[in-house]
């Protein structure tokens, strides 16, 4: 099943792809819903092509497991795709895109092809309602950022 969720930003499609790629946005937006704790991998500033496996909590303290995040960069199309899993989730392909969406606007995506089998309905339900979180959480971080409002 998919989730598909999108939003324009007040600011340049080439701005937002760069903070996309900070490793410190992606812990932002996701607070403190889902709080990611890295465990046996290192993190840098951005995020590089690779796996990485991260410790789950909602609500920052109820632990969800473990979540591998396989992360591909295609900074000419300006997009991240996260070809993840779990042991309860086999498929968790999230694809970030980012396009221009006309003068100094940006268009962001969250695409998020899930399996988990029994468990995938409660699955998209809870990505539904956390996408949609995570996007009011980078409208307030460009907000921050760049001085700018966000087109709805």
């Amino acid at each position: 099943m998919k989730v598909y969720i999108q939003s324009i930003f007040n600011c340049s499609a080439r701005k937002l792809f760069k903070e996309v790629q900070k490793t410190e946005n992606f812990f932002y937006v996701a607070k403190p819903l889902v709080r990611f704790v890295p465990r046996d991998c290192t993190v840098g500033a951005l995020w590089k092509d690779g796996q990485y496996l991260m410790n789950m909590y909602f609500l920052g303290f109820v632990p969800l497991g473990s979540q591998y995040i396989n992360i591909q960069l295609d900074t000419a199309n300006m997009t991240v795709h996260d070809r993840g899993h779990s042991k309860l989730i086999s498929k968790w392909h999230h694809l970030i895109r980012i396009q221009e969406a006309g003068e100094a606007q940006a268009l962001y995506s969250d695409c998020i092809d899930i399996d988990a089998g029994l468990l995938t309905l409660p699955v998209v339900l809870f990505a539904r309602c956390f996408f949609y979180y995570r996007q009011r959480r980078w409208k307030k971080l460009v907000n921050r950022r760049f001085g700018t409002g966000v087109v709805l």
